[in-house]
């Protein structure tokens, strides 16, 4: 595997209101964590798989002084290279034989039903049953990952994280060997060792197989996601030899974070801006997303509309739909709470001309797509501490919650700690127009 190391740093700050419980397993919900910056330093391959409510005013008000950049020399959230040459391999087929180890996960009598583990609520809904109803999309369903078959089509990443996270990413073999990534109630889990004593923790990346590009639609049903102290996981994509294909981060956070933030990195000359036709709903963080003299804190849009679009709260509230639009106009971001998601969507039909402001859109006339944006592949990951979490670990209350100053020693040590680190997934669906 042919891999080029790139080092580059990104500003981050993050905001807290009130304190961390002790227990990462159930952090406060007024632990609000706001970025200015994206991205960890990372490191790329050359080589991509073949092809594989309320409107905000335009333009997006100015970022609060506290929101705003601190200086490189600072620790802050790092912007990753992300190696897509894992995308060449073929991902074993997932056999429908998976043992069904929720008992293990839950830690709470196993119950079947409880499809986010651990979690403070009831199970989480089903997805809704296809029903073609009137809608009219120009959208087509071209590619779904979901049940038995979810693990079909993705290569697992298992070399060092390019974040320098305190983790060690499984290959597929012992990832369902020792129960860290699994089909269960028709849902796809991917999560955490949770032994105590283990020096850097196991877990999960993965890479689809399948290359987009514009004019797609991508949508991420998510029962649960990880949440904790020291966690920093991630659902986004990126093209060959970066930053030249782009980078689009749809789902992140780290720590107690509340609130979803989306990122675009790309070459330099790209720049974030919503227009009247498509304005934005959350709150820009920085409007610079090309990478540039060591600098690639990317283009970021906080989902400020609720507090459930990330981590406990999103949890709590069983989750939700997140959708990514990349057309010839610009690339959109949305959030649908369990309660909240378009019939369209259920019915693989969607309209996205009908549903409400996206929380982010980075308009073409600032940062053509076709121009920093090709053959993006979808990655889920899941780290820990590294180049975000870690460097915040004691502004974010984690530090006096569990007693470590240190955040690669808790997570090292405390193996209690990582009961909600996992993922569970509904499905992935790409449509094309």
């Amino acid at each position: 595997m042919q891999i080029v190391s790139i080092s580059a740093l990104s500003a981050f700050v993050i905001a807290t209101a009130g304190t961390v419980n002790a227990s990462p397993a159930a952090h406060d919900v007024n632990i609000v964590q706001r970025a200015t910056s994206h991205h960890r330093a990372l490191v790329r391959d050359v080589h991509a798989a073949a092809p594989l409510k309320p409107r905000a005013v335009s333009p997006v008000a100015a970022v609060p002084p506290t929101l705003k950049k601190r200086s490189s020399s600072s620790k802050q959230k790092r912007c990753r290279l992300r190696p897509t040459s894992t995308v060449i391999a073929t991902a074993t087929e997932t056999s429908s034989a998976i043992p069904d180890i929720t008992a293990t996960i839950d830690g709470a009598g196993g119950n079947q039903d409880n499809h986010h583990h651990g979690s403070s609520t009831s199970s989480s809904p089903a997805p809704s049953s296809t029903d073609s109803g009137n809608y009219s999309s120009q959208w087509q369903l071209s590619l779904s990952h979901a049940g038995d078959s979810f693990f079909d089509g993705w290569a697992f990443w298992d070399q060092a994280d390019p974040t320098h996270g305190s983790v060690t990413f499984v290959n597929e073999g012992d990832a369902r060997n020792e129960g860290l990534a699994y089909v269960a109630n028709g849902q796809a889990f991917m999560k955490a060792n949770t032994d105590d004593n283990v020096g850097y923790r196991k877990s999960i990346r993965i890479t689809d197989n399948h290359a987009f590009n514009v004019n797609t639609l991508l949508l991420m049903d998510a029962a649960h996601m990880p949440t904790g102290c020291s966690t920093w996981p991630a659902f986004w994509s990126n093209g060959a030899n970066w930053p030249a294909g782009g980078e689009i981060d749809i789902v992140e956070g780290v720590n107690g974070q509340q609130q979803n933030q989306g990122t675009l990195h790309t070459n330099p000359g790209c720049s974030a801006s919503s227009d009247d036709t498509h304005p934005s709903s959350g709150q820009l963080l920085n409007g610079n997303c090309g990478v540039s003299n060591g600098d690639n804190t990317g283009c970021g849009f906080l989902d400020t509309n609720s507090d459930n679009s990330f981590g406990s709260g999103f949890n709590s509230n069983g989750g939700g739909v997140f959708a990514m639009q990349w057309v010839d106009t610009g690339i959109s971001m949305w959030f649908f709470p369990r309660s909240a998601i378009p019939g369209d969507i259920t019915a693989e039909h969607p309209e996205p001309w009908t549903w409400p402001s996206p929380f982010g859109h980075w308009a073409a006339s600032t940062c053509p797509t076709n121009e920093f944006f090709t053959d993006n592949n979808a990655i889920f990951d899941l780290t820990f501490c590294g180049d975000w979490a870690g460097a915040t670990w004691s502004g974010s209350g984690c530090a006096d919650s569990t007693g470590f100053q240190s955040c690669q020693d808790y997570v090292s040590a405390m193996g209690s700690g990582f009961t909600e680190a996992f993922w569970a997934i509904n499905y992935v669906k790409y449509f094309n127009q």
